[in-house]
């Protein structure tokens, strides 16, 4: 061997004269080949006036003295080109390029097209290691596109992905490494911005459904806690857009906490349990309907309790035991049912079940001849739940069917206790029906098959589109009790005090209406507010008979009962009566309007 085998510098052989001139052209390989810096590497033909020691790498197609020289380092010594091949491997700087070239066997290729690759960890003006594999150390960072111009799309996009939905992919915010934000997908697959006081104690202060993109504000630990962060109006002033009345069971005129007894019968019956709030029934069970405190846990202040004093173990097809809310067609009219611009809608309400199992509802039209049955599962006894139809869940919007804008019944919410086959449905889709339409879905639980059956019912909120409040908040969208006792006058008033049955017998000449006028005459009394329709008048005398008064008899000189009124007619704004009782000017009366759905 006579050069060594890299850089190909001669051995001086053991008795070689002109030694110096072997060790200098050595020391001028090693002159060009370390510390390789080339003034360019493109140039195909050599300068005309080099420099001693310039060097280049010589492009391809190279000429003249550079012919056959492609991809070697040229440099200029003593007056002539000296070629130096070089190896894979090599590096070379190249001046005019600013960048530094690596030699692969065939091509000399810039450093920074080079593919980096499965690198263990990378850090920039830092040290990275693990868990933090890439790391960054910079004021400001860039991520900038490429623009079509330049063979790319133009955007711009950052993508972090997790290996499940239980897992995290989120950006997370520091304060000398300390954590007090974070926004992502964060152990599951809704988005969530996050936030800490400390870097160890976290809250949600605000989550996006995946599916249904609704929005819930958490505040930092609570929803209460977030409406101090808002200025604008609280959730609870969705009350005046509810579409139902009396919703949180507190206004009860004619009953008040008395219990209504729903008996067996063979035909389908209704009765009115509270203001706006009917029991359909039919079968060989008795149940009972009643105001009543709400129960522990649930957040009310009054709820329906539905209870079975008469078990039915087998119910026949058209049974049933359902609670109807009949909605006026002036407070559905904003859904536009019926319509191709019909909205969905949302229900939510309380409910608490001694029998697990599952239970059911439905929406439907005034006339019932449109259903859309839900379902709902109760898995723990006597334990009040938050039951919302919402979101994906919420009642789809009908445009089909006949739907009143009217003061006539416009819309039925039924929750459905126990149903015969006939009066269930599918869940979840509308249905042409023949009245009395479907209760409830297909599957349901019979709730009446044992006296130990009791039910609680309150917060009841039927909203347009497909946002309800969180369970904490439904108390709150509850209308105050004298603004809803003023809304169910509009269906229902009697001249007793609240909660005393109308027809309760009273002390003539002291209790009620009393007028003095001639005999024949007629006398007036505004309503206000005004009814629904001109509702149906009933009249009672102090021992509680209808259709009568009592009036002063001027012959006996006390007051008599069973006097008869010529003359009855309720307007909706006004009461009119008259009476032509012989030897009387004065009458004392009772009196309820009924203008319920």
């Amino acid at each position: 061997m006579t050069d060594t085998p890299n850089l190909g510098l001669p051995f001086i052989e053991g008795s070689q004269a002109q030694k110096h001139v072997t060790h200098n052209e050595a020391l001028r390989i090693l002159d060009a080949a370390i510390q390789i810096a080339v003034l360019d590497t493109t140039h195909t033909s050599p300068p005309v006036s080099p420099v001693e020691g310039e060097r280049h790498v010589v492009a391809s197609g190279a000429s003249g003295a550079w012919a056959g020289h492609v991809n070697a380092i040229a440099t200029w010594q003593d007056g002539a080109w000296a070629y130096l091949a070089p190896h894979r491997g090599w590096c070379v700087w190249s001046v005019a390029e600013d960048v530094m070239f690596v030699f692969d066997g065939t091509h000399w290729r810039d450093l920074r097209n080079l593919a980096v690759d499965n690198l263990p960890h990378l850090g920039i003006n830092t040290t990275a290691s693990s868990p933090n594999l890439l790391s960054v150390k910079s004021n400001t960072a860039l991520l900038t596109s490429v623009n079509v111009a330049e063979g790319g799309s133009g955007d711009a996009r950052f993508q972090i992905s997790k290996e499940s939905a239980a897992k995290t992919a989120s950006v997370f915010f520091s304060d000398a490494f300390s954590g007090r934000a974070e926004f992502g997908l964060v152990g599951d697959d809704n988005f969530h911005l996050k936030v800490s006081p400390d870097g160890s104690s976290w809250s949600d202060a605000l989550v996006i459904d995946r599916t249904t993109g609704k929005i819930t504000l958490l505040g930092f630990s609570s929803a209460s806690a977030s409406r101090t962060q808002l200025s604008a109006a609280p959730i609870d002033a969705l009350a005046y857009s509810g579409m139902q009345v009396n919703g949180a069971m507190e206004v009860a005129q004619e009953n008040g906490a008395t219990a209504v007894t729903l008996g067996a019968t063979g035909t389908l019956q209704f009765k009115y349990l509270l203001d706006g709030v009917t029991a359909g029934f039919r079968g060989t069970f008795v149940a009972a309907g009643q105001q009543v405190a709400a129960p522990s846990g649930m957040p009310a202040v009054k709820a329906l309790k539905i209870t079975v004093t008469t078990a039915q173990a087998s119910l026949g097809a058209n049974d049933e035991l359902s609670i109807l809310l009949p909605i006026e067609g002036t407070r559905i009219s904003r859904l536009l049912s019926g319509t191709s611009l019909a909205s969905a809608q949302s229900l939510g309400f309380w409910f608490s079940a001694h029998r697990t199992g599952t239970y059911s509802g439905a929406i439907m039209n005034g006339g019932k001849t449109r259903s859309c049955p839900f379902s709902f599962s109760v898995s723990v006894a006597d334990t009040p739940q938050w039951v919302s139809l919402s979101g994906a869940g919420a009642i789809p919007a009908d445009t089909s069917g006949t739907w009143v804008n009217d003061t006539s019944v416009g819309m039925v919410v039924s929750i459905c206790l126990a149903g015969g086959s006939s009066r269930l449905g599918t869940p979840g889709a509308w249905a042409t029906t023949t009245s009395p339409g479907l209760s409830g879905a297909s599957g349901s639980t019979n709730g009446v098959g044992a006296t130990s059956d009791v039910f609680y019912i309150s917060n009841v909120i039927a909203l347009p589109g497909i946002e309800l409040p969180p369970s904490d908040r439904a108390p709150l969208i509850m209308r105050a009790f004298d603004q809803e006792l003023g809304l169910c006058q509009r269906y229902f008033r009697s001249s007793w005090d609240y909660g005393t049955a109308p027809g309760t017998t009273w002390t003539a000449g002291l209790d009620q209406m009393k007028f003095a006028h001639p005999i024949g005459d007629f006398s007036t009394t505004q309503i206000f507010p005004a009814m629904r329709v001109a509702g149906t008048l009933t009249t009672y005398d102090a021992a509680g008979n209808t259709n009568k008064v009592t009036y002063f008899d001027n012959i006996s000189g006390g007051w008599t009962n069973n006097g008869t009124l010529t003359t009855t007619l309720a307007k909706q704004g006004a009461m009119f009566v008259q009476h032509v009782i012989a030897n009387s000017r004065f009458t004392n009366f009772g009196f309820r309007i009924d203008a319920r759905l």
